[in-house]
């Protein structure tokens, strides 16, 4: 049974949003109750995990599967209550549940309550922890953190792939989860998306300042500032119908999101254990991140000065970050301008170029243009390598 703890630790989680928290707490108790008595012979609703642009997100205690030495677990996430077109997300939930991949959080069920409010129950992983925390708190190598990049690519490679493409629209370090036993997942799908082959109105678009491509950005602006959902927990998130074409959405969209999480991840690396990072992965890495931000590096730097901003008053942040740029106009002997011609046109095209270096030992040896001339070579496109000529 739910009690009074249980309520003030989820209160707890609208930290920066008091105002939201009062406005919403008697709807967010009637739905979760509701829940509770709908899920009961299963599950045992433990404690709240979040709260974000997307939803309420829940611990569960899976009845059928624990034993006297194990206690199993799932997650539930609901939709706030000032969303008020969580019918949307509840189709959307409704492909996700057809797509299987080990990359990718397999959701279990989905539901509705007698008040309407779609709800969807997910796999939990033990031990598990956001990107952001994992490289931060864990004695991480460039092997972890190819781990990670690899697993996050491999997951929306197979969104994208589908003959009805998802986007993801929300990708950042705190959507892509590590688990103890090296599982890397990708989650929270509040705000994904079936790209439309035909123009096509959806609702309910979102994503976090910062990680946002540019070009989304704008389709954005153009609904109006005031209308747009936010997962930044220093706003006020209101959700009012929003209308786009969903044949706008670009699975680019993605890969320039997970571009600038890649960046962020190498430089807290870097920052925690800067000796677990060899020169040969300091610069592959940063170029094939770069490869991703489709040209689009002055935009890329002001989004990680914000998402950085955003990310001081957590916990694991590190003391000391290092004030560098992490999107540079000239990396590795790249401008801006050559960097722009050789971007990445998909998410496969990455997963082929992060598979080269996995599991190897000497990244000189899996891309053999890197060892080839002083200074240091490295294949960008089917043109052959091209030098390394300034420092990263």
């Amino acid at each position: 049974m739910i009690d009074d703890e249980f309520w003030d630790r989820l209160g707890a989680k609208y930290r920066g949003r008091a105002n939201a928290w009062e406005q919403e707490k008697s709807k967010v108790q009637q739905a979760i109750a509701d829940i509770e008595l709908r899920i009961a012979d299963r599950y045992q609703i433990e404690t709240p995990i979040g709260i974000g642009g997307a939803g309420i997100t829940l611990l569960l205690k899976d009845r059928e599967l624990s034993t006297d030495a194990y206690t199993a677990h799932a997650v539930l996430k609901l939709p706030r209550p000032s969303d008020s077109n969580n019918a949307i997300a509840y189709r959307e939930t409704e492909r996700l549940a057809m797509v299987r991949h080990p990359n990718i959080m397999k959701i279990v069920s989905r539901q509705q309550t007698p008040q309407g409010i779609n709800y969807y129950i997910m796999e939990h992983l033990e031990g598990v922890k956001d990107a952001h925390e994992y490289i931060v708190t864990n004695s991480c190598n460039e092997d972890d953190l190819l781990r990670v990049a690899l697993g996050t690519a491999r997951g929306l490679a197979h969104m994208h792939s589908r003959l009805e493409p998802l986007v993801h629209s929300d990708i950042k370090p705190e959507n892509i989860f590590c688990a103890a036993n090296g599982d890397v997942v990708v989650a929270d799908f509040g705000f994904t998306k079936v790209v439309a082959r035909e123009s096509r109105n959806t609702e309910m678009v979102g994503g976090t300042h910062g990680y946002k491509h540019p070009r989304f950005e704008r389709l954005l602006r153009q609904l109006g500032e005031d209308k747009l959902s936010y997962s930044d927990p220093a706003r006020e998130m209101t959700k009012p119908t929003i209308q786009i074409d969903s044949s706008e959405l670009d699975p680019i969209f993605d890969m320039y999101s997970l571009g600038l999480t890649f960046l962020i991840l190498l430089r807290f690396l870097e920052l925690v254990n800067p000796k677990g990072v060899s020169r040969y992965f300091h610069r592959y890495f940063k170029l094939l991140a770069h490869r991703m931000l489709d040209g689009n590096l002055p935009e890329a730097r002001r989004g990680v000065e914000e998402i950085l901003d955003s990310l001081k008053n957590e916990d694991w942040f590190p003391a000391a970050i290092d004030t560098r740029p992490i999107v540079d106009f000239d990396v590795a002997g790249f401008n801006q301008h050559s960097i722009k011609s050789v971007s990445y046109r998909s998410i496969d095209e990455v997963v082929s170029d992060l598979e080269k270096v996995s599991g190897q030992h000497n990244i000189a040896a899996a891309v053999p243009e890197m060892k080839h001339s002083v200074p240091d070579t490295i294949q960008v496109s089917s043109h052959g390598p091209t030098p390394f000529t300034g420092s990263s």
